[in-house]
């Protein structure tokens, strides 16, 4: 072998090396993608319905909610609608998809 082949034999050497070394970085980039799709449709499916049924059975409950606070004036009483109403109407219409 001759130093001319020794040196594209080097060269070749490294320019594989160099190709090798980002894999990782890319099948990391691929793995937090394919989470965050699986995060949106866990969320789809399960947590937005679950959310409806939870924003349905507050505002339900807000009005005895409204009933037994409203003695402790009108700041008690927006507590109350923004516990059992506004909170998880936000959780189901306002979060962006997959953010917990």
């Amino acid at each position: 072998m001759g130093p001319r082949t020794r040196s594209l034999l080097a060269a070749a050497a490294v320019l594989v090396a160099c190709q090798l070394v980002p894999l990782p970085a890319r099948a990391q980039g691929r793995f937090e993608a394919f989470q965050n799709r699986a995060a949106q449709v866990f969320d789809v499916v399960v947590l937005r319905p679950l959310g409806l049924c939870q924003a349905a059975v507050g505002a339900a409950l807000f009005v005895p909610a409204a009933v037994v606070t409203a003695p402790g004036g009108k700041d008690a009483v927006e507590e109350a609608w923004e516990m059992f109403v506004v909170v998880p109407a936000k959780n189901v219409f306002q979060r962006p998809l997959g953010d917990f």
